[in-house]
C-alpha cells in the first residue's frame, strides 16, 4: 500500500510504502512473487509511468462523458508504445481493453 496519509495498513499481505516510490516499486518488481495492480489512483499512476515502472494498462471505457476529472496520461513527456492483448465488451457498454508495453525489436 502507497499512501501518504495513512500511518498503518491491516490488509493481508499488506505493507504500507511513504517513501521514495520509484525506488520502492522497482524492489518490489525485483522479488519473486505475484503480479501488482493499481486501482483508481491517477496520480499513483502518473508517478509510476514517470519512472517506466507500468508493464500493463488495464483500461475500461465507459459510456459516460463526464467532461472533467484527473486525466490518467496527463504529462506524459514521450509516446508510451503499446500492444493490444485482449479486449472484452460487456452487457452494460463498457469495453475492457488490456495493454503491454511494445517490446523492442532485438538488434
Amino acid at each position: 500500500m502507497f499512501s501518504t496519509t495513512l500511518e498503518n495498513v491491516d490488509w493481508n499481505n499488506s505493507i504500507l510504502i511513504k517513501g521514495n516510490i520509484a525506488e520502492e516499486v522497482q524492489e518490489l518488481k525485483n522479488r519473486e512473487g505475484q503480479d501488482m495492480i493499481v486501482i483508481g489512483s491517477p496520480r499513483f499512476a502518473h508517478r509510476l509511468m514517470q519512472h517506466h515502472l507500468i508493464d500493463e494498462f488495464r483500461l475500461n471505457v465507459n459510456p459516460v462523458i463526464l467532461g472533467k476529472g484527473l486525466s490518467l496520461f496527463k504529462d506524459v513527456q514521450k509516446p508510451i508504445p503499446l500492444e493490444l492483448v485482449q479486449n472484452q465488451t460487456f452487457r452494460s457498454g463498457v469495453i475492457g481493453l488490456i495493454y503491454r508495453l511494445k517490446k523492442e525489436p532485438q538488434r
